[in-house]
């Protein structure tokens, strides 16, 4: 059994040597109150249980049923996660991708203005086709502004674009 949260979510899962179906009980006491139940028969079970309070933690308890019987699981807890005010996404942080033609340098001098010890540059092209993509692990469902930092300079291109895709579509 095993359970991977966020501040407000819980993925519980199991396996079974038969088919069965889901159900998680859980709750802030051994008492539980609220179960998850999923009807469909499996041997590889995964629920997940929304709604949860942030940094709170919940006792849990894994039923299965089919037609040899029912088994439930030792009562089990989680604790959910401190949600995340702020992502600081930098340029070689995991999700950053090289998605453009050509290879970006690393530059780490001191008088650049910078985020983190180093940054991404590229010079010497007439016309430039560098592209990268960062694609944060955002754990917390949420809304989020988005910044993007990039120091201006006579020899930095001043035709630099972004474009912020999420979910439900993109804007350039």
């Amino acid at each position: 059994v095993q359970a991977v949260t966020t501040s407000t979510t819980a993925t519980i899962t199991w396996t079974t040597n038969h088919p069965s179906d889901s159900t998680v009980k859980y709750g802030l006491t051994t008492s539980y109150g609220s179960q998850g139940v999923s009807p469909t028969y499996v041997t590889s079970h995964t629920i997940t249980l929304t709604g949860l309070t942030a940094q709170k933690t919940y006792h849990y308890q894994c039923v299965s049923v089919n037609a040899y019987g029912t088994a439930t699981s030792a009562d089990y807890t989680f604790t959910t996660q401190t949600p995340v005010s702020e992502y600081v996404i930098d340029n070689l942080d995991p999700g950053w991708a090289n998605t453009g033609s050509g290879a970006w340098n690393v530059g780490s001098v001191e008088a650049v203005p910078k985020i983190g010890t180093d940054y991404l540059y590229y010079k010497g092209e007439e016309t430039p086709t560098r592209k990268c993509t960062w694609t944060p692990n955002l754990i917390d469902p949420g809304l989020y502004d988005v910044y993007a930092f990039y120091q201006k300079g006579t020899n930095r291109n001043p035709d630099v674009t972004y474009t912020l895709h999420y979910q439900g579509g993109q804007i350039d």
